[in-house]
């Protein structure tokens, strides 16, 4: 795979996988920041406090900052009140007024943490629901400041949103007002992944008339690395189903190397998945499976389409998949260590059916056949295939 196009795909993972606990914002590897709101549910204290002198590190006396208590939403000692003086050891630089909410921890002896904030972002945190109420109810909570005017407001709104429990989102992404979702879709200075959240929305609330948008967005000539398609995409199939399925294949997946970006097939691969994955209800998982095997031709996507195949316990592409081992273009050990796993996924779902009293499937007969002959011809791919392998019990197509 060219350089380019592994950075474009890290950049898109980064910053369109919803976070949404699974693929989209779903947002990390790393560990994903979370909404202020639960990080202030296990505070000892919380405050609005005003700015009212310090002493920067460069002056005579020891670093510090004072503020005043303006108002105590929590206090756990119950040792503070309106009013009361903190004394911060660290110099946080303000003016005499400034508004920033506190966050301490009583540990034998406070510690404080400031971040400066407005009044009103200061109680939209105090107003988030207890977190022993239903989930659904707080992103209900959360989804009334998406769009609001105030900049910290809406951007912790949309981090609950994005990492919220993906079924949870899908509840209330079907309670939405479907034009206050559709001006985030075409609204171009949106930020690219709140607005392929906005696509995956606007699949749920929206209504017969909606694909029609975002097919335009999806076949719009640009030359722009477009990070939203994924949700975009998402939310056209969930509305145009079998016939937006086609559309897909037609114009993006199909001989158009020349013309279409990869960022956008991987895009699209991705919104395959994701409703093979979360709602087979729109389009049944053995067509898009059909859809997915489009993509083995193209070696930079090919490895993806194959790890999903085998998730999805279609083992149709066996011969294809021997075919391709170590064929030009798909010589990569990545590569070839994702077609070797699918044929031991494929020789274990065997090996069950053949336990429940099926006769040996033939998809595992040739599958433990081409391992053999992999084994001989490259042992230490083999042996680097197995690390980190895990075999579910695999579900049928």
């Amino acid at each position: 795979m060219k350089l380019l196009q592994i950075l474009i795909v890290l950049i898109a993972i980064g910053s369109t996988s919803f976070a949404v606990s699974d693929d989209f914002v779903r947002c990390g590897c790393w560990g994903s920041p979370k909404p202020l709101g639960s990080l202030l549910h296990d505070a000892d204290a919380v405050a609005l406090v005003k700015w009212v002198h310090g002493s920067s590190p460069d002056e005579l006396v020891p670093a510090y900052t004072q503020f005043e208590i303006v108002d105590l939403h929590r206090d756990v000692s119950s040792s503070l009140k309106d009013s009361t003086p903190i004394k911060i050891p660290r110099f946080i630089e303000g003016g005499f007024g400034d508004v920033y909410l506190l966050v301490g921890a009583n540990r034998n002896g406070w510690t404080w943490h400031a971040i400066p904030m407005s009044a009103e972002a200061y109680r939209y945190h105090c107003d988030v629901p207890a977190f022993d109420v239903d989930s659904t109810e707080q992103l209900r909570y959360y989804v009334q400041f998406l769009d609001h005017s105030d900049f910290t407001i809406a951007e912790d709104a949309w981090l609950a949103i994005t990492t919220a429990d993906l079924e949870d989102v899908i509840l209330v992404a079907r309670e939405m007002d479907p034009e206050v979702v559709r001006s985030w879709v075409l609204d171009e200075e949106m930020d690219a992944s709140r607005r392929g959240m906005a696509g995956m929305f606007l699949g749920y609330c929206g209504n017969g008339d909606d694909d029609q948008p975002l097919e335009e967005l999806i076949l719009q000539p640009t030359e722009d690395v477009r990070l939203e398609l994924k949700g975009v995409m998402i939310g056209y199939l969930l509305l145009a189903g079998k016939e937006g399925l086609e559309l897909i294949e037609r114009e993006i997946l199909e001989n158009h190397e020349d013309r279409v970006p990869f960022i956008e097939v991987y895009s699209a691969m991705q919104a395959v998945q994701y409703l093979g994955e979360h709602d087979q209800a729109v389009i049944p998982k053995d067509r898009l499976a059909t859809t997915m095997r489009l993509s083995l031709v193209r070696p930079e996507i090919a490895e993806f389409a194959v790890s999903t195949l085998a998730r999805w316990a279609d083992w149709t592409i066996v011969d294809q998949l021997y075919a391709m081992y170590g064929a030009e273009g798909f010589t990569e050990p990545a590569m070839k260590r994702s077609i070797i796993r699918y044929f031991l996924h494929a020789q274990h779902a065997g090996s069950i059916a053949a336990s429940e009293g099926e006769s040996l499937p033939e998809y595992a007969r040739k599958a433990t056949e081409y391992l053999e002959e992999i084994k001989g011809r490259d042992p230490e791919i083999l042996a680097s295939a197995y690390r980190y392998l895990r075999l579910p019990r695999v579900p049928r197509m």
